[in-house]
């Protein structure tokens, strides 16, 4: 039985997350508009840029305020607070392959059944933001390190490192997993990829809890980015 006090905080890190997820987007899109030049909706340099920044700010908001606060709300170091005390070893390689392939494989049977159900929903393609005609080298090298890179180092910290750590030390582990990946699932927006994002996020929850450390789940996101990159740009 969860307290009201525990209770309490809960909805206060999930708050402050969610703030924090849609802050650093707004501030970074309210950052480019007051620039004193414009920049077309197919500029590469200017939308990765774009897409760096709103993660970092994400990241000082969410994690580094309470990072900066810990002494204050009663929070371990910075590393305890986003799971990353250790070094990586070849455990969490090798857990994290496992997690991806079977993150693919439950993928596709929920994927399959959902198209019985809801064909015209779950066919709709990702929206990721960058055009993917006439890319240059130089601009699927940003596209690549946007997509696969920066977006997921910053989401693990946030998600599977402050989040899930503020909730797994108030809950069981499967449901500060499910609010976590509930989170996350939501924060993307459409229906199908909510359902992808949810899956993926419950591995790397899984993850995180089995290592005790972050490395396994920003493993999971980076390998299954980097095929969504290919997938999207390269095909």
């Amino acid at each position: 039985m969860v307290s009201m006090k525990k209770l309490a905080q809960i909805v206060v890190w999930l708050a402050w997350v969610t703030a924090a997820f849609f802050a650093g987007q707004f501030l970074a899109a309210a950052i480019f508009h007051l620039l004193p030049f414009s920049f077309s909706s197919d500029d590469t340099l200017a939308l990765a840029l774009a897409e760096a920044l709103a993660y970092g700010l994400m990241l000082a908001i969410g994690v580094g305020v309470p990072a900066l606060l810990r002494r204050k709300i009663k929070l371990p170091g910075f590393r305890e607070i986003v799971a990353l005390t250790r070094r990586i070893k070849w455990r969490d390689l090798g857990l994290a392959l496992w997690l991806t392939l079977g993150y693919y494989l439950i993928l596709i049977v929920v994927m399959l059944v959902l198209m019985v159900f809801l064909p015209g929903i779950m066919s709709e393609e990702q929206a990721v933001g960058f055009s993917k005609i006439g890319n240059a080298p130089w601009q699927l090298v940003l596209i690549f390190l946007a997509v696969a890179v920066v977006a997921p180092l910053a989401e693990e910290l946030l998600m599977r490192g402050l989040l899930f750590g503020r909730l797994r030390a108030r809950l069981p582990f499967l449901a500060a997993a499910l609010l976590v990946s509930l989170l996350f699932a939501l924060a993307h927006g459409q229906l199908n990829v909510a359902v992808d994002t949810f899956i993926l996020s419950m591995m790397m929850c899984y993850a995180r809890e089995k290592t005790g450390a972050l490395y396994a789940p920003i493993i999971i996101h980076v390998a299954k980015n980097s095929v969504a990159f290919c997938i999207l740009f390269l095909s």
